[in-house]
């Protein structure tokens, strides 16, 4: 992609970014949560020293440097969007859905509780989806540094606004399947594994609570949780992923071994059913449909249809 290219898509992303703030705001003044506007300060101030640091960057002709910066400056302060929709998304007190969800991974033919008793019973395997589970940040800064360093700025902050994309559809949708989750509607405590760290899957359950309990919710960044179940923003995420670098050659498959992982993991680690996992793979493709046509420009190409003239046969052809 080019610079000019870069340039476009990040300009689409910050008026993306300035949309979203006017639409959350809105949110906020017509719902039962409000923030703690001390608990966001910081981490804000510390994304915009970031971007000032791309800003000098630039100054001192350090292109790359400048780039990363400004990209994920971008994706810090969606983030800090992001974290309230999903809050607002819960707090609609809509009927519970895991009967619902329950019977759909039934219909699929899948066994939570044989999966969770072949993972949990190999160490090697429960620590590994783990590690896949916690390594959801940590990709999400990495992929657009190395978008950016194999000259492919406009695809990094196509997957930063894909990530926003994510979280705003996945909680459009959990606003009518709100869920307590596989580990609690089954009945599996953390004292019942022995390999599993169920921590993610209970972690959500008091701001689940009490925003379904009515009355005004204040929410702490420092103490917030990722509280969708469906769909699964973590799956949606690590098949983003998977597209994203997808256009870095030696890093394909390894990215799909670990976010196949990590998808998985929602499913072991994170108290989701299956089909949260499918329904995140399918956002997943919806957002990376709409990144690719919106800020990379890959509009398929129409070529118009011309009245095809007879052509002249050869002199002296019978035909």
């Amino acid at each position: 992609m080019t610079m000019h290219n870069s340039a476009r898509a990040r300009k689409q992303l910050v008026l993306f970014l300035l949309f979203s703030f006017a639409v959350v705001t809105g949110l906020l003044a017509l719902s039962r949560v409000d923030i703690d506007i001390a608990s966001f300060a910081k981490p804000a101030a510390f994304f915009v020293m970031i971007y000032l640091i791309g800003v000098f960057a630039r100054y001192r002709k350090a292109v790359l440097i400048d780039e990363i910066c400004k990209t994920l400056s971008l994706g810090f302060l969606l983030t800090l969007l992001v974290l309230p929709v999903t809050y607002i998304a819960l707090s609609f007190e809509m009927p519970l859905a895991d009967r619902e969800l329950a019977a759909m991974d039934r219909a699929l033919g899948f066994d939570w509780h044989a999966l969770i008793g072949w993972v949990d019973g190999s160490p090697v395997i429960a620590n590994a989806l783990a590690l896949a589970y916690s390594s959801f940040a940590f990709q999400i800064i990495l992929v657009p540094i190395l978008l950016i360093a194999t000259n492919q700025p406009a695809r990094a902050t196509a997957f930063v606004a894909g990530y926003g994309l994510v979280c705003f559809i996945a909680s459009a949708v959990s606003i009518w399947w709100p869920a307590l989750g596989t580990f609690t509607v089954y009945g599996v405590q953390q004292s019942d594994l022995s390999n599993i760290n169920a921590f993610f899957g209970f972690a959500f359950l008091n701001d689940f609570v009490a925003l379904r309990a009515g009355g005004q919710f204040i929410l702490v960044m420092g103490k917030a949780a990722g509280i969708l179940t469906f769909p699964s923003v973590h799956a949606a995420m690590a098949f983003l992923l998977i597209w994203a670098a997808w256009s870095i050659p030696y890093l394909r498959y390894p990215f799909v071994m670990v976010n196949l992982a990590m998808a998985l993991s929602a499913v072991t680690h994170a108290n989701h059913y299956l089909v949260d996992v499918v329904a995140g793979a399918g956002i997943a493709g919806l957002v990376s449909a709409i990144v690719s046509i919106w800020l990379l420009d890959t509009r398929p190409v129409l070529v118009p249809l011309r009245r095809l003239r007879p052509v002249p046969s050869p002199a002296g052809s019978s035909g």
